[in-house]
């Protein structure tokens, strides 16, 4: 049998008992060689795979990503603190997702007469709404970001705008960055942006800083972890260069087997 591998030009060539390959290496190194090389290539495969089922689970039609990924080009369009609207819209509209095991703000979300709901579609928010409105309620909430429809009402063309996530979050952004140039600090524009009674904003300011340093933490963790794996990846390349180095600079027809003073009984 013989196997061929460009990367290091092996031939493994297994003559009667396959003592010796071509290249003057003993089979049973050659194979180790192989079965590591094969197990990176299956690594990396298997790497790219999950990559590609990560990218598949955040599509576009995927309700879950679309709050995450829209606030995420706002805060980065408005220039605010990274994850602070994060934090905000967990506060506001977060649901929790058993698959991913995370608290995600959720795009249907409505809030009126001090309940929130939750609804499964678009569709069915707006219903909701209407059937609010139907009954003269105007204090309504809604979206990622849950904007408020009685006092923001220039916030957004029409209702359909008003649960689009692109424009609810993008709304938002630009609502608490006038707060932050208002107020001076991030501080109160954060209170603000739920209430200007003071009780209000100081109970709301501290449930999103509990929030936003979570998403801090937890992106740091993340940070850590790719580095780690990128370091690990970079260390297992390292070694398999050396091994390929020191096995193609063996002098052909040697046998680079261990002696049979130095491992009796085990070469017969």
């Amino acid at each position: 049998m013989n196997c061929h591998v460009t990367r290091a030009q092996l031939l493994c060539n297994r003559q009667s008992e396959g003592r010796i390959s071509r290249l003057g290496y003993p089979t049973w190194r050659c194979k180790a060689w192989l079965s590591g090389f094969v197990f990176l290539v299956l690594g990396v495969f298997a790497m790219e795979t999950a990559n590609v089922w990560a990218a598949s689970a955040g599509r576009i039609d995927d309700a879950w990503s679309l709050c995450p990924r829209h606030i995420r080009a706002a805060e980065q369009q408005h220039d605010l603190p990274p994850h602070l609207l994060t934090a905000i819209s967990k506060v506001e509209s977060g649901l929790w997702d058993a698959e991913t095991k995370a608290n995600l703000a959720w795009p249907w979300t409505v809030m009126a007469e001090g309940k929130g709901r939750y609804l499964p579609s678009k569709t069915a928010a707006l219903a909701e709404v209407r059937k609010l409105q139907a009954r003269g309620i105007k204090n309504i909430d809604v979206g990622c970001m849950q904007i408020n429809l009685h006092y923001h009402p220039e916030a957004f063309e029409n209702l359909e705008q008003a649960f689009d996530p692109k424009h609810n979050t993008a709304y938002a952004a630009s609502f608490l960055s006038g707060l932050r140039r208002n107020a001076g600090s991030w501080t109160h524009a954060i209170g603000d942006y739920h209430s200007k009674t003071i009780s209000f904003a100081r109970i709301y300011r501290l449930k999103v800083f509990k929030a936003w340093r979570a998403e801090r933490h937890a992106e740091n963790k993340r940070r850590r972890e790719a580095q780690a794996a990128q370091t690990a990846a970079k260390k297992r390349q390292r070694l398999l260069e050396q091994q390929a180095s020191t096995w193609t600079s063996t002098p052909s027809g040697t046998d680079a087997r261990p002696s049979a003073s130095s491992s009796a009984g085990i070469w017969r």
